[in-house]
Parts: C-alpha cells; sequence; structure tokens
C-alpha cells in the first residue's frame, strides 16, 4: 500500500485534541434537586448503571479514535499499486537443419557451422550482459528438438553446440525445415515471457517473418547447380529422358552428360553401354530443360534405347551443394515373368486376359507357355509343376502342388497333393450375383464388384487355411492363401458358366492378383494397396519395400544392411543416394533391385524467398492497475459515525 498524499496523515494530531479534551473534561457536576427522594433514587439507578457507562464511555471513546483516524487516512489518499512483473532478459536462437545448410562458402564452412558460431557469439551477448540472462536454442531439422530451454550457464551452452559440430554426427538432413515444430517448443518461452525475442539462423529469406528476427547466414561465393528432375517416357519402344536443371546464384552454362548402362541387353550378347552430353545455358534464378532423346543416338541398337540396366544423368560442377548433382534410374529393364497354362479345354478369355496383362504391364515382360492337358478333369499327372513363376490350371490340378511359384486353379475338381482343402458337391442353378467378403477387406479385391458377376454352376469348397474374397449363396467361391511357402489361388466355377469374364471386374482382379503375389519390390506407399516398381524418390517420401519371397534384404545408401520379414513395410527416406533390394524367390532365385533417392528439388534453390514464417502466438498483455482505497476508507468512516452516534444516543437508557 501507498499514499498519494502522505501530509493527510497530520489529520493524526487530531487524536492528541480528542484525548486531551476527554482529560479536561470534568467528571462531576453539582446538581440541585427539590426532594432527597429523589436524589436517594438517583443515586441508586446511577450506582447500577456504572458498569455500563464506563463500557459506553470507552467505545465512543474508541470510535471517535477510529474516526479521526480515517479521516487522516482519507487525506493521505491510500493506494494498493500494481505489482511489477520482474522480467528477465530471455532469447530463443532457432538453427536452420535442413538442406540448404550443408551449403559451403569458398574457405569450406558449412552454412550450419556458421549458424552455429552466430548463435554462440548471441548468446554470449545475452548471458554476460549486466543482470545475466537466458538462452533457449532450437533445431529445425527433420523434427524440431531443444539443445538447451531457458539456460543461463554459458558453459553448458558452449558444450551443447560444440556437439552439434561433430562432423560424424551432424543433426542436419537433406530435407525441409521443421520450422513449425520450432516455433511450437518456442511458444513455451514466449508463453512466460512475452519479451523474448526469437531469432533464426537460416539461408532462406522470406517475404513476412513476423515477430522472428531472420539472421541470413549465407558465405562468400556461394552457388548450387542442380539436376532438378528427371523423367522417363517410352516413345516407339525407345526412351526419351526430360531432365530439369538448374543454376542458382551464378548464371553459367551447365553441361548435363547422360550415361546409359546395359543398353538393350540381349542374353548371349549383353547390352550396351552408351553416353551423351547436352548444354544448356542458366540464368542463375530459373529452371531450364534439358531432353535426351535415344531414337536420335546413331551409336544406340535400333536407333535407340529400349531397355537399359541403369542411367546416370549428373553435371560435373564445383559448387556449394553436390547432393543434387546427379540422379541414377534404375528399372529400365522389365523382369521376365514365366507363365503356364494348362488346361484340357483352354478358356479364350483367360489366354486373352493374359495377353492384356503383358501388353499393358510395366513392370514385367510375361511370357506365356499354354499347354493342352490330355486329361478332361480331376488330376492329370502330365501336368508341368515346377519352371514357371506363374501357374494357371483349369478343369486339372497337377498330382502336386507346385512350390516354386503362384499356383492359381479355375474350375478345381480335384485336390492335388500338399493342398488342405476339401471339395464338396458340384450345384447348378441361377445365381444373378455374388457378395464379397464385408468383414474382411483384401486389397485383391480393389475395384471389384462382385454383383457384377452371375453364375449357374460351381463346386461347394472348404478351404479352412484361406482367405474367402467372393461367395455364392453364402457359399466361398474364390478363395487364396499368401504365406512365405504357398501361394494359391482358387476359383471353384467354371468360366465358361458364368459372366465373370464378360466383364471387366475380371481384368481387375487378374490385374490385382499378378500385383499382390508379384509385387514391386520399391513402390510409392499410399492406401489404395497395390503398387507399381518406382525406382526414384524424392528425401522425406515413404517407400513401401515388399517381396515375393519370405524376406527382403535392404542395402541403405550409407551402406547399412538390414532384414525385413514382416512385409509390406513403409519406410520414409533420409539419405540421398541408391539402396539395393535383395530378395530370395520361390524358385531359389535371386533378385535384385535398386532405387534412388534424390534431394527435393525445392531443396537446390538455396537462395530461394518464401512467402511466410511461422510465429509462436503472442498474446497481448493487460496491464495492472492501482487499487484506490479512498472508497473503503470513507466507507468505514461513514459506519464508525453512524456507530458513535447510536453510543451517544443510548446515554439514557
Amino acid at each position: 500500500m501507498s499514499w498519494a498524499a502522505p501530509l493527510g496523515f497530520l489529520g493524526l494530531l487530531g487524536i492528541a485534541v480528542l484525548v486531551l479534551i476527554y482529560l479536561l473534561k470534568p467528571n462531576y457536576q453539582q446538581k440541585i434537586v427539590s426532594s432527597t427522594y429523589v436524589w436517594k433514587l438517583s443515586l441508586k439507578y446511577k450506582k447500577k448503571r456504572v458498569p455500563i457507562n464506563r463500557l459506553r464511555n470507552l467505545l465512543i471513546l474508541l470510535c471517535q479514535i477510529l474516526i479521526i483516524t480515517a479521516c487522516a487516512m482519507i487525506l493521505a489518499w491510500p493506494i494498493i499499486e500494481a505489482g511489477e512483473e520482474v522480467v528477465h532478459s530471455e532469447e530463443v536462437l532457432i538453427i536452420d537443419a535442413s538442406a540448404n545448410m550443408y551449403a559451403t562458402d569458398r574457405s569450406g564452412e558449412t552454412r550450419f557451422e556458421r549458424a552455429v558460431e552466430m548463435a554462440r557469439e548471441r548468446a554470449e551477448e545475452v548471458l554476460l550482459q549486466e543482470g545475466g540472462g537466458y538462452v533457449t536454442i532450437l533445431l529445425a531439422g527433420q523434427n524440431a528438438s531443444a539443445v538447451v530451454q531457458s539456460e543461463g550457464n554459458l558453459d553448458v551452452v558452449n558444450e551443447q553446440l560444440d556437439s552439434l559440430l561433430d562432423p560424424d554426427n551432424s543433426p542436419c538432413w537433406y530435407g525441409a525445415a521443421d520450422v513449425s515444430g520450432a516455433m511450437s517448443i518456442a511458444q513455451v518461452t514466449v508463453d512466460s515471457n512475452p519479451d523474448a525475442a526469437i531469432y533464426y539462423y537460416t539461408g532462406i529469406s522470406y517475404v513476412d517473418s513476423g515477430n522472428v528476427h531472420v539472421v541470413n547466414v549465407d558465405g562468400t561465393g556461394e552457388w548450387n547447380a542442380a539436376i532438378l528432375e528427371v523423367t522417363t517416357d517410352l516413345r516407339e519402344n525407345s526412351y526419351v529422358f526430360t531432365v530439369d536443371v538448374a543454376c542458382y546464384g551464378n548464371p553459367d552454362t551447365l553441361i548435363v552428360n547422360c550415361e546409359v548402362f546395359g543398353a538393350n541387353y540381349v542374353e548371349g550378347d549383353g547390352g550396351t553401354d552408351l553416353s551423351m552430353t547436352e548444354s544448356v545455358q542458366c540464368d542463375g534464378e530459373n529452371a531450364e530443360q534439358v531432353v535426351f532423346d535415344t531414337r536420335t543416338w546413331g551409336n544406340a541398337e535400333d536407333g535407340g534405347v529400349s531397355s537399359y540396366d541403369y542411367i546416370h544423368i549428373y553435371i560435373e560442377e564445383d559448387d556449394s551443394f553436390n547432393e543434387d548433382n546427379g540422379v541414377y534410374l534404375y528399372g529400365g529393364t522389365r523382369e521376365e515373368i514365366d507363365v503356364l497354362y494348362y488346361s484340357p479345354r483352354p478358356n479364350s478369355f483367360i489366354y486373352a486376359m493374359l495377353m492384356t496383362l503383358r501388353e499393358t504391364s510395366e513392370n514385367w515382360t510375361i511370357i506365356i507357355d499354354q499347354q493342352t492337358g490330355s486329361v478332361a478333369s480331376g488330376i492329370d499327372q502330365s501336368a508341368p509343376i515346377e519352371g514357371y513363376d506363374v501357374y494357371i490350371y483349369e478343369h486339372v490340378v497337377p498330382t502336386q502342388m507346385p512350390t516354386d511359384g503362384v499356383v492359381i486353379f479355375f474350375d478345381i475338381t480335384a485336390v492335388p497333393s500338399g493342398l488342405n482343402i476339401t471339395l464338396g458337391q458340384e450345384l447348378t442353378g441361377s445365381w444373378d450375383e455374388l457378395s464379397a467378403n464385408t468383414a474382411a477387406s483384401h486389397e485383391v479385391m480393389n475395384y471389384v464388384n462382385p454383383a457384377h458377376i452371375s453364375v449357374t454352376k460351381y463346386r461347394r469348397l472348404d478351404a479352412p487355411d484361406f482367405v474367402e474374397l467372393m461367395y455364392c449363396a453364402g457359399d466361398p467361391m474364390v478363395v487364396l492363401k499368401n504365406t512365405p511357402t504357398e501361394k494359391v489361388v482358387i476359383f471353384s466355377l467354371d468360366l465358361n458358366y458364368s459372366s465373370f469374364p464378360l466383364n471387366y471386374d475380371f481384368g481387375i482382379l487378374m490385374m490385382n492378383m499378378f500385383n499382390y503375389y508379384l509385387p514391386a519390390a520399391s513402390s510409392q506407399a499410399s492406401s489404395s494397396g497395390i503398387y507399381g516398381m518406382q525406382t526414384l524418390f524424392e528425401i522425406g517420401e515413404t517407400v513401401r519395400l515388399n517381396t515375393r519371397g519370405s524376406s527382403l534384404m535392404l542395402t541403405g545408401a550409407d551402406g547399412s544392411e538390414a532384414v525385413y520379414e514382416s512385409l509390406p513395410l513403409d519406410m520414409t527416406l533420409y539419405t540421398p543416394g541408391t539402396y539395393t533390394l535383395m530378395q530370395t524367390l520361390l524358385n531359389d532365385e535371386i533378385l535384385t533391385d535398386n532405387f534412388f533417392v534424390k534431394v527435393a528439388a525445392v531443396q537446390s534453390n538455396i537462395f530461394r524467398t518464401e512467402d511466410e514464417l511461422a510465429n509462436p502466438v503472442y498474446v497481448e498483455e493487460t496491464e495492472m492497475e492501482d487499487i484506490d482505497l479512498l472508497v473503503y476508507f470513507a466507507a468505514a468512516l461513514v459506519a464508525l459515525l453512524f456507530l458513535e452516534w447510536w453510543l451517544q444516543t443510548r446515554e439514557n437508557y
């Protein structure tokens, strides 16, 4: 509490005056009465009221003293001042740990190293100033993280900053910075101290940085030449490669090289290695395009490249950021898939569907071997059981189950050795539509509508270890199994007695089955379930790994190896370079695939300007006001005056 007019306390002198009055006041008064009786009677009553009178007089005196005190307080004007918040000096220092921070200047120092030293200098200023202070240092890398939080010890800060400069354990990565995450961590500091300043050390510029101080860490002589994107297109059975390139910070003429390895491979003759270069003038800001049309390459067999082992497209420049100077392309040669179609009465629908798959597939070269069996139905001892990737048996079954490929049965009429199912009676009738397994949907049924399919003949089937896909009159009609050692699909209907092969659902189902049992080792992860082969990814993307065998060995771009058995598996990619996948198929053949991970095109522009920088939320402080106590003392004065008056009125009672 404070006093706006302290001189008002002089009013307390009135208490001394009041006491003096009471001291000078006579205790007795002389009264003349007309009768001795009345005199004695008055003395009697007076003696009875003496204790009460003394207490009343003391209360009156106390009230009068309090009244004088209240008046003095009012004259002094009492106020409770608003508390002043003690604000300490504090700053939040955020260091960009994204791809652009790998850029080096002429001395070889990276932007990240420069940012760490600049943050160190700023921290020293805050912590060594008069009165001290606190710093919070954050990293905006793959995921935002705190280096130190609200730290006031300079030795601790320097120790943590030194750990960031460990060349074997750099916190930088080749993707985008998690700026929003860093600002969320900074929000904690801002909430407790709205005056805390935020500094962001980066090479990126912002049109609107809000309340954040952006500190540019560009070095002298920095520039970057980059392969931004590469697309492939097969035209007239020859590949055309389109390359987007750019040169940021330094207009220059770039020489783009394209090397093809294993072009137009022919068994027995091998493939051909080819190379070509193109020059392009870059203005230092915008992307340019280079086209390598192999149809014009005179040294390419048949005037073009129809297949290849891998391709290396690159530029040879001594720029500030080398990780985006080259791209490898894989998957230029489709894998051969041997398919056996064995039936005593070949169905033109099945063969036509296999031909369609062969023409449209981007993943495989399908080689079809159609054979006609000698047995009308049941077990055919002459049916092949080895040497194929996919076995399709119609009306008949082999003596035993093949163990080196996928087995598909149409109109199964017997049970081969090694197949755990039980066949029931054959039913004839008219069923207008089939139904799907709604309790457990399966990716093989993607975009397949069983309601389009009508059936007039089918065989009951009991397959306890199989997944049921479609039903007819409540009986399972299409079932499948997919284990490391058994890959089987059973259709218990005869396609000749069904509308199934006449609508597009049959083609979709067949394509789904091929993709499901012969999956791409690397593909784009999504929720659709079935994917085509993809061999070029960007940092931060997710690849779906799968295998046709029991396990998959992945060799990363950094040389690390890992074996995965629980597949498919989605994996986010953090390191640029070539990844190798090895899988052992059912026939013991080892299949090797590769894919390449590149830096995203937007990260190659190390001088880019972005629109808006994420900011923490600043809450405007409400200023605290002084509390005036004048009205409270005035109310107390009125109450005391009323009490003193009431006590005075009780004198004659």
